[in-house]
Order: structure tokens, then sequence, then C-alpha cells
């Protein structure tokens, strides 16, 4: 017969010492309370970042849809299963893949944030967007999406407003002009030309006590405080 040696029979196979297993045995329970503690940051931060109103992408620097971290899935122009481990769909359209592109790779080769707009119909109706692209990784990005349709279409009418009034007021003949809280013109009309001899832009700035007497000062900043009260 043969002989034979048990492995048990080894040096590498001493049983180890009771301070060993204990030593083994809180390192053990050390790495499951660490585990634990990560998946509870985990759910925390996923209730955090779910609250957002953003549309939140983790992609891969070739364009990949990783993950639909948060947001509201009605925004979105097709359903996260569809595109989920898919590069950009076509469906964005050229431009806007284009500039994702390049934004993507300048996040990835600078490690700077990305901005870019852009502008897309979701449920027939036309919607627009700026995107931060954050590089997160070599290879990987962050791309949030934000809709900025009301605040845009606000500033577009402020706009329209102040160009419309601007036209009125270069058209008539009375002085019309405005003052911040110091007194100090923010805008004139064309009319004070024939009036004071000054252009507009000479007069931004300068203070209206410099061309009323005192007790018109005081007049106009009793009307300034009472506004102010019932605003």
């Amino acid at each position: 017969m043969g002989n034979y040696s048990s492995p048990d029979s080894s040096p590498s196979a001493l049983p180890l010492s009771l301070q060993e297993q204990a030593a083994l045995i809180e390192e053990n329970q050390r790495l499951r309370r660490d585990v634990r503690d990560l998946k509870g940051e985990r759910a925390k931060l996923g209730v955090l970042v779910g609250s957002f109103p953003d549309l939140v992408f983790h992609e891969r620097g070739d364009g990949t849809f990783l993950e639909f971290v948060s947001g509201r899935s009605a925004e979105l122009v097709m359903a996260p299963e569809v595109f989920l481990g898919e590069r950009v769909p076509v469906e964005l359209g050229p431009e806007l893949n284009r500039i994702r592109q390049v934004s993507t790779r300048q996040a990835l080769e600078t490690g700077e944030v990305q901005h870019f707009s852009y502008s897309i119909k979701v449920q027939g109706e036309w919607r627009e967007y700026e995107a931060r692209v954050v590089p997160c990784d070599a290879d990987e990005v962050y791309v949030v999406c934000r809709d900025v349709t009301e605040h845009s279409d606000l500033i577009r009418r402020l706009q329209e407003s102040e160009r419309k009034y601007r036209l009125i007021t270069e058209r008539i003949f009375d002085v019309v002009w405005a003052i911040d809280m110091n007194l100090r013109f923010s805008f004139i009309s064309r009319s004070v030309t024939a009036v004071l001899g000054y252009e507009p832009k000479e007069l931004y700035g300068l203070s209206i006590e410099e061309f009323l007497d005192h007790k018109s000062v005081l007049r106009i900043r009793a009307q300034v405080r009472k506004r102010l009260e019932e605003a």
C-alpha cells in the first residue's frame, strides 16, 4: 500500500488559536457593519436624488445609457427600458447627439463640468432644457437636465414687454425715467435730450438729486418709501 498523508496533518492546516479566531470573527462583523452602513447611505442618497426635479442620466463616454438615476418618466422622450444599455438614440436628432458627444468628450478630457442647452418635443410639446455633464470616472459621466421652459418663457415676455415700453417712451415728448433704491437713473427716455441736452446713456447711474431741488427730492423719497411699503 502507498503512503497517505491527510491534509490536516500539514503545517499549513494547523488550527487557529482562540485569539486568531476571535480576530477573524471581529473583522467579519466589522465588514458586515460597513456593508450595512453603505447600503443605508446608498438608500438615503437614492431617496434624496429621487426627489430632485432634474433628469439625471449615468452614461459611458460613448453615449451608452447605464442608468436613469432620477426624474419624472413623463418628461422622457421614451421609457427607460427602451434606451438603457443603448447609445444615445437617433430620435433625439443629429444636432442634440452631436452636442452631447462634444460635451461628454470635453468633460472627460478636462475633468470639468460642461454645459449646453437644447429644445426637444415631449408628449407633443416643445420643451427647453439646460444640461450639465459631470465627469465621474475615467469613461463615465452624469448628465443632469433641467426643464427651464417656464423660466425661458418668462424671460422672453419680460424682454418683449421692455421692448414695447422702450418703443413707447422713445415716441413721446414727456421725459420718462426710472430710478433705483438710491435714486439713481436706471432708465430715461430719449426725450430728455430735448429737455436737458443730455443723451440718456450720459445720465445712467447719476442721482436724480443732481437735477431737482431739495423739496422735490424729499417728495420723491416719500413716494418711493410708500410704494415699497405697499408692495
